[in-house]
């Protein structure tokens, strides 16, 4: 069912609750459905600051600067762990100490990931049920508990050198 269409039904609904005459409103109804334009959502579909696209591209070139940032905790593979597999992409991930997060990227920027020390295999490990949510509270437990680290890395340091 189309936006236009539900709109309709549930305008003229509401309407026909508020219509203790009876009259027939649906000049009315049709008045406000012609101010709602129907738009198909696309890649260029905009917030009014950024596309979709551009935002797919952005999260793209994070995740790949994040993975190449920390080699030593990511992966990337040409299908799912059960075989099945998405034309035109591949996933990555990272098993962060927080949990696991992964992506699906675009088979163009495999190459983006060669020669920087990231495990590569035909199917990437067992999901182990991370959902959107899952991956940005992972990403920012890890995030908040990095500056913790390396705090205490650079006392340890400091430490071992004698100095306080």
């Amino acid at each position: 069912m189309k936006l236009q269409d539900t709109l309709r039904l549930q305008v003229g609904n509401k309407l026909h609750d508020y219509n203790v005459r009876g009259e027939d409103n649906t000049y009315l109804t049709d008045y406000i459905l012609s101010l709602i334009e129907e738009e198909e959502i696309d890649e260029n579909t905009s917030d009014g600051f950024h596309t979709f696209k551009e935002l797919y591209d952005h999260r793209i070139a994070l995740f790949i600067a994040l993975m190449k940032s920390h080699p030593e905790l990511s992966w990337r593979a040409n299908n799912h762990d059960d075989g099945t597999g998405i034309d035109n992409w591949f996933i990555a991930g990272m098993h962060l100490p927080t949990g696991d997060i992964s992506y699906h990227l675009p088979a163009t920027d495999w190459t983006k990931l060669d020669n920087v020390g990231i495990k590569t295999s035909n199917r990437s490990p067992k999901w182990d049920g991370h959902t959107p949510a899952d991956v940005v509270s992972r990403l920012n437990s890890w995030s908040a508990n990095m500056g913790l680290s390396r705090k205490l890395a650079n006392k340890a340091t400091l430490n071992s050198k004698g100095k306080r």
